[in-house]
């Protein structure tokens, strides 16, 4: 009698009696699949592990609109604080399982994916891919992977082909996103340089040491070595001395070297 187990599948005995080869499939256990915990060195019964650990499978992860794996940790479980990353595009949000355990040195956890230490960009890793997350934050986990899992340890099982049967998933987000508060009015080139003129004649007149009478603080702010040089260029087609005249107004004979499309930065920066 030949006897036939594995873990998460259904036990089966076979009698040999004069037969030299035995073909044997075994039935997988659908309901105690959730019952197994993925450990550092495998796999162990959740009434038998002992350590301390989180797991998310797919069913947490898939319907959450994230964009990083490491996302899908907020909230899940205490003790793992999860900081916002800083906007830019591909960045990874901050994990800490065990809070700052270093000045100087990485405070970020160890990622294993698939059995195999990752070293790259968490967020290289789609959401949509994961089978299983398991966040281990006791310190038994140090003992598999040694100073690396000083911060805790993050095991990342992906999905798997399947070859019982074909399954087509689609996945379609929209979202859109508006100012809290309207845009500012801005000046253009024509106003801004007599502004400009203005604040700096203010901070020679009005200054604590050695102020300038108005006059000269005004025949200052207009010379070759005033708000021009200041600003550091000139978009006009008249001398550095003549842009701006000593009452604070921009020089009617001014007109711009440029494309007035040219001065708006604004839109290219949104894109309109």
């Amino acid at each position: 009698m030949l006897v036939f187990s594995a873990i998460g599948f259904n036990s089966r005995e076979i009698r040999v009696g004069t037969r030299t080869n035995v073909d044997v499939e075994l039935v997988s256990i659908e309901s105690a699949l959730d019952e197994v915990v993925v450990v550092a060195y495998g796999t162990a019964k959740r009434g038998s592990f002992t350590g301390s650990a989180v797991q998310l499978d797919s069913a947490r992860i898939g319907p959450r609109p994230i964009t990083s794996v490491v996302s899908a940790l907020d909230g899940a479980a205490p003790g793992i604080q999860v900081a916002a990353a800083n906007g830019q595009p591909g960045s990874t949000p901050a994990v800490r399982i065990r809070g700052f355990g270093s000045i100087n040195a990485s405070n970020d956890p160890l990622y294993v994916v698939d059995g195999v230490p990752y070293a790259g960009s968490i967020s290289n890793l789609n959401p949509q891919d994961i089978e299983t997350m398991t966040v281990l934050k006791d310190a038994a986990s140090a003992a598999i992977y040694g100073s690396r899992a000083a911060n805790g340890v993050i095991m990342i099982t992906t999905k798997k082909g399947r070859s019982d049967k074909g399954r087509f998933e689609i996945n379609a987000t929209q979202g859109f996103i508006s100012r809290a508060i309207p845009e500012y009015d801005r000046v253009g080139p024509a106003q801004y340089y007599p502004l400009m003129w203005e604040a700096y004649r203010n901070s020679l007149a009005y200054r604590a040491s050695k102020p300038l009478d108005l006059a000269a603080a005004n025949a200052a702010a207009s010379s070759a070595d005033g708000i021009v040089k200041l600003l550091g260029y000139n978009v006009y087609n008249v001398p550095n001395d003549q842009l701006v005249t000593t009452d604070g107004t921009l020089n009617h004979n001014a007109r711009l070297i440029y494309d007035t499309q040219d001065m708006d930065w604004y839109a290219p920066m949104v894109r309109q």
